[in-house]
């Protein structure tokens, strides 16, 4: 069996909308050299991705190169093969809902993505990884969530603020300060 090509979002589009489409031909195709589109839509149903609009399509390809770039900075840092491990990128409206995000969540647009790093799954190890990643989100464009769990949050709005979740659907901006000390405080091996 052949290594799951890379395809545009115009054919990743199409695709779902041929007949005979399944989930499991999502795994079958990139939406770039180290994500699948099964990962775009990662815990999706199949009315989930096929409603999906061309847009969210075009988004996700948006996202992947971040991605793609986290991932190299990531394996640099550690110094070892990671990879990343989605857990959640694409999410409609009610799959948003029923997670729990934000009422105008990037995920709804395919412009946000959560993930893990193995070997750094604990809350600590977390912090390890964001505190690295504040310094790398203003070259190449992207949010960051200090999420204060075990997971990554990054999306693609033009603004690339760092913000905290503190739950109850409160998301303050970090000052620079504020950035600082986190780094400082984390920044250290885990």
């Amino acid at each position: 069996m052949s290594p799951p090509a890379i395809v545009s979002p115009a054919i990743a589009y199409s695709i779902v909308h041929s007949l005979g489409f399944t989930l499991d031909k999502l795994k079958q195709i990139k939406v770039s050299e180290n994500f699948t589109w099964a990962e775009v839509f990662h815990n999706r149903t199949l009315l989930d991705v096929k409603s999906a609009r061309i847009e969210i399509y075009k988004n996700a390809l948006a996202t992947a190169g971040r991605l793609e770039a986290i991932r190299r900075f990531l394996r640099e840092l550690t110094g070892k093969p990671l990879v990343i491990q989605i857990t959640s990128w694409y999410r409609s409206p009610a799959a948003n809902a029923a997670a729990g995000g934000a009422n105008k969540s990037q995920h709804m647009l395919g412009l946000a993505a959560d993930f893990v790093v193995p070997g750094y799954q604990s809350v600590r190890g977390n912090q390890y990884i964001q505190a690295h990643l504040i310094g790398l989100k203003d070259t190449v464009k992207f949010c960051l969530e200090i999420t204060n769990g075990q997971w990554c949050h990054i999306d693609l709005r033009p603004s690339h603020i760092v913000f905290e979740n503190k739950g109850g659907g409160q998301y303050p901006v970090l000052t620079l300060a504020q950035r600082n000390a986190f780094i400082h405080k984390y920044g250290k091996a885990a």
